[in-house]
């Protein structure tokens, strides 16, 4: 049985390369924060809030509450990052504050843990957080803090929604999610929401693609996959096929 994390296995289908560095050579670089990181906390902060409100019949939480945490978030990478980016993010989270406050979504579930197997691979992971639109039906939830493009890459990003509607199909058979809802949160109406859902197709290539990745990490192959993503790899002055281009 091949045991993988979400984070292995995107890191393996990114680059066979960079999972051999970090996995099996343990060449740990750790990846600088960004005010996006700070974002990206101070939402599942408001989502963490919100809920545990609503279960105690309080307020709703307000804009002061939320700044709080984004400051006590940002406070530890002052000397990092710098203050434009700082106010540039508080103009992003008062636009997300809006948007959550006009949207008929209710956020009720957030850092669920799945674990899918498929033949002799197993894949574990976190759930993107899950809420109730107005017509009661149930949507996985991702701000995109990103000025043009997603946060995370798009074929990441499809393949992270199909593994999620799997494993909450898989552990509530009861309930339905009728799809992915992705806000920029630069475009504050919410008409230009995308919306995304997935069907059995999309989840059999998921498990061919899990298998394939399973047989490729015992066979222990490990190949550069040289594309536009290598010019910005924390691993690049690390890898065999950038090293010697560097020098």
């Amino acid at each position: 049985m091949i045991d993988l994390t979400e984070q292995q296995f995107f890191d393996y289908i990114r680059c066979p390369a960079l999972y051999d560095m970090k996995y099996n050579h343990k060449l740990l670089i750790n990846k600088p924060v960004t005010i996006k990181d700070i974002l990206q906390k101070a939402t599942l902060a408001y989502y963490n809030l919100t809920i545990q409100r609503v279960q105690n019949n309080e307020s709703p939480v307000s804009f002061r509450a939320l700044t709080t945490k984004y400051e006590s978030f940002f406070k530890p990478y002052k000397d990092i990052i710098n203050r434009n980016d700082y106010t540039k993010g508080l103009i992003a989270l008062q636009n997300f504050f809006n948007y959550m406050k006009s949207i008929e979504l209710a956020v009720f579930n957030i850092n669920s843990a799945y674990k899918i197997t498929h033949k002799d691979v197993s894949l574990q992971g976190i759930l993107n957080p899950i809420a109730v639109n107005q017509k009661k039906q149930l949507e996985f939830l991702i701000m995109n803090y990103s000025n043009r493009t997603p946060d995370i890459l798009e074929g990441e990003l499809k393949l992270k929604y199909t593994i999620d509607q799997l494993a909450f199909n898989k552990s509530n058979r009861d309930l339905q999610v009728n799809g992915l809802r992705i806000h920029t949160v630069k475009n504050v109406k919410k008409d230009t929401d995308l919306l995304i859902s997935k069907n059995d197709n999309d989840f059999n290539r998921f498990y061919s693609t899990l298998y394939n990745v399973g047989q490729a990490i015992q066979n222990n192959i490990y190949f550069v996959r040289d594309d536009h993503m290598c010019s910005s790899c924390l691993y690049r002055h690390q890898c065999k096929a950038w090293k010697r281009s560097d020098e």
